[in-house]
């Protein structure tokens, strides 16, 4: 929602707390920042308007949403009243640069790194740079920018191929399953059997060393049919960087 400035002006002069906050921890200077709106930014940081509240998910603060938005105008001005470039999100450890790497916004990254934004910080939850997040999101011009400034290609993250992974999550239960029935052996069809912890252990043991040596390209054909639930070898991953799109409400 754009603001009606001089309304919020009346409410600010009729005693209105600049930083009255909603349920979710969204203050006005957040709404401003997700809707690029410079001429309502200036009166709410006139008004005394805080620069570090956040959000309740994820502990967004403004500038994280306005670079998030690719609001250079909005940028400018949190940067100009003191808002810290380096500041991280409490899930994730995302950087303002980290999101306006998604936004596409090359002003946007050139405004943080001007400020003192450090150009390889790692988020946490799986080790990515702003370049890892620009190359991910397809945004070329932010990759060219962040090259430019001495980004670092040698880095590498652990964030996983889905669908790969889940090849290999498959054809490692494979493994664990033919081994579980060599330890079966001549037992009957339709006798009740169930194998010892110590197979169980030799079994999974199997399945992860299948991962380590490769076969997993191997078996990509096994069919999904084959893969049993009953012993988790393994989650997969939230691809990232989707978790930080509009996130914070």
């Amino acid at each position: 929602m754009r603001g009606d400035t001089e309304q919020v002006r009346e409410l600010l002069q009729g005693g209105a707390d600049v930083n009255a906050a909603q349920g979710d921890g969204m203050t006005a200077l957040h709404w401003t920042a997700e809707h690029g709106d410079p001429e309502l930014a200036q009166i709410l940081l006139y008004a005394g308007a805080d620069l570090q509240p956040v959000t309740r998910l994820g502990g967004y603060t403004p500038l994280h949403i306005a670079s998030r938005s690719g609001r250079a105008d909005v940028i400018t001005l949190l940067l100009e009243a003191g808002a810290d470039p380096g500041v991280v999100t409490t899930t994730g450890s995302a950087t303002p640069l980290h999101l306006a790497a998604i936004s596409g916004s090359v002003e946007s990254v050139s405004l943080l790194l001007d400020a003192g934004a450090a150009v390889d910080p790692r988020e946490s939850a799986w080790g990515q740079t702003p370049l890892m997040f620009a190359a991910s999101s397809g945004r070329t011009d932010v990759v060219k920018k962040l090259l430019a400034e001495g980004a670092n290609t040698a880095l590498t993250t652990s964030a996983r191929d889905i669908l790969a992974q889940s090849a290999e999550d498959r054809a490692a239960r494979f493994v664990r399953d033919q081994v579980l029935e060599a330890f079966r052996g001549d037992q009957p069809a339709g006798t009740s059997w169930q194998p010892s912890p110590a197979e169980v252990q030799a079994a999974v043991r199997a399945a992860n060393a299948s991962r380590d040596d490769g076969l997993a390209s191997g078996l990509e054909a096994v069919p999904e049919e084959q893969s049993e639930p009953d012993l988790d070898l393994g989650q997969l991953p939230a691809a990232p960087p989707g978790e930080y799109d509009n996130s914070y409400t």
